[in-house]
């Protein structure tokens, strides 16, 4: 029995996977809400979580401006996904960490995206520079200058565009002279790779 109820969740998640990959978010959390209760193993429920998380997050990425209610839905959705036992794959760290950054929690968006970097570098060099706001943000110059070597040193396996190599040398020299201490090193070795850099341009 218990297996068979697995078989029918299993195809209703497929179904419900169809509808937010061609963006009909409303529909999909509503027949989510409208069964879920019939669905009572944690696994379960963590499964409906998750997809009621992704539903949202992607409703929200395509609206032209914040609306707050769908980034705490899908916050909420994906940290009741965990509480019953789902593992976080690297996607859903990214997007809860964007959605806690949209929300105004730079701690918990550090978090979250650093974790989902371990395992995906280029996840830091996709928003390696929201990271380092949320660094600065917290008032940890030094983390908010590590992140922007590790884009400089490990990009991921893309190389980093103009635009996004000079905003990460620039920012590197912008936090050397703000972390500088009793000798200029840092802001030394900045500096010259700023120089080396434009050579290359």
């Amino acid at each position: 029995r218990r297996g068979s109820t697995h078989s029918r969740l299993g195809g209703a998640c497929c179904g419900w996977r169809a509808m937010i990959q061609q963006a009909h978010y409303s529909q999909a959390v509503d027949q989510i809400n409208a069964i879920g209760n019939f669905y009572r193993l944690s696994i379960q429920q963590a499964q409906l979580q998750w997809l009621a998380a992704d539903a949202q997050y992607l409703a929200q990425a395509g609206q032209p401006g914040l609306v707050r209610e769908n980034y705490e839905w899908a916050a909420d959705h994906y940290r009741k996904a965990v509480a019953l036992g789902a593992h976080p794959t690297p996607l859903m760290n990214e997007r809860w960490g964007l959605a806690a950054l949209a929300l105004g929690q730079p701690d918990l968006g550090i978090e979250k995206l650093e974790a989902a970097a371990v395992t995906e570098p280029e996840i830091l060099s996709a928003h390696a520079r929201a990271l380092v706001a949320a660094y600065i943000a917290t008032g940890n110059l030094p983390r908010a200058r590590a992140v922007v070597e590790r884009l400089l040193n490990n990009p991921g396996p893309q190389p980093l565009t103009v635009d996004d190599r000079a905003w990460a040398l620039c920012k590197n020299i912008e936090l050397a002279l703000a972390t500088r201490s009793a000798t200029d090193d840092a802001l030394i070795r900045a500096v010259s790779a700023a120089s080396a850099a434009l050579k290359t341009i």
